[in-house]
């Protein structure tokens, strides 16, 4: 070995790096592993196969109209039941039932109607 000084990012062996030890010991037989393919080497259709994207779910939709108008018939009918035991006061309730499902009928129609505009515009819901 020499005995000059080493400097730094100077070595001292600039030629070919040493050669790796045989990672097998004496007598062993080495495994032969297939060779990588490089971008030379892999042909350009054979790519694998890319996933689909993922599906993202739709939004979840608003409450609907029926839903709405269920619940306020019953809501009409049990405070005009609760009013009529409370009070005393005599309500006709086959005219308080038309004059509900009148106006039940014609929120469902409106309902209908404001969704299929809104559809039409590509508006939510659509």
């Amino acid at each position: 070995m020499n005995d000059e000084p080493i400097e730094a990012g100077h070595r001292p062996d600039a030629g070919e790096p040493p050669a790796a030890p045989d990672p097998t010991g004496p007598g062993e037989e080495t495994l032969a592993l297939p060779p990588v393919p490089t971008l030379d080497t892999v042909p350009v259709g054979s790519a694998a196969p890319v996933a689909s994207p993922v599906q993202v779910a739709p939004a979840r939709p608003g409450i609907r109209m029926r839903t709405i108008v269920f619940g306020l018939v019953a809501a009409v009918i049990s405070v005009i039941a609760l009013i009529s035991l409370l009070t005393g006061v005599h309500v006709d309730r086959g005219v308080v039932g038309l004059i509900v499902m009148i106006a039940a009928g014609a929120a469902l129609v409106g309902g209908a109607a404001a969704a299929t505009i809104r559809e039409a515009r590509g508006g939510p819901g659509s």
